[in-house]
């Protein structure tokens, strides 16, 4: 009885040879992928090494005014994350600039880098109009 346990008469070679069963289509593949192995690797660390980690960055724009009722508008806010990290707990805040009552706030949760998101802030009073409103971030948590 033989002590082959795969079957293979060829015992005696080195199976990892080029006189091995292995075709050289298989071989070349085998190159190809070590080859784009060591490529993206070689990328992603001269990307980690090179890379500035900015802060985040924001910017607010108002996208749309609307009256909810006979006292009270909503006013859309886009948020863009324009800095090089994200952000969580992003707080915006928005008052009247004719009314020093309290500002309206909303809060983001999770703010990617170079994302988007919308919020809502409600304010009393007639209609504002956009140039009527200072809007800003007042703080944010790093992830």
């Amino acid at each position: 009885m033989s002590d082959d346990l795969d079957g293979d008469d060829q015992s005696g070679r080195d199976p990892v040879s080029f006189g091995s069963s292995t075709p050289p289509a298989e071989w070349a593949m085998a190159g190809v992928g070590a080859l784009l192995a060591i490529v993206l690797v070689t990328v992603l660390v001269v990307v980690g090494l090179t890379t500035r980690r900015e802060p985040p960055g924001f910017e607010l724009r108002v996208t749309e005014v609307s009256v909810v009722d006979a006292d009270t508008s909503l006013v859309r806010v886009d948020v863009s994350n324009v800095g090089g990290a994200p952000a969580e707990a992003v707080l915006v805040e928005g008052h009247r600039t004719d009314d020093p009552g309290p500002p309206s706030r909303a809060e983001v949760d999770h703010l990617s880098a170079g994302s988007m998101a919308s919020v809502g802030l409600f304010f009393t009073g007639p209609r504002p109009e956009p140039d009527d409103l200072d809007l800003r971030v007042v703080g944010f948590r790093h992830p």
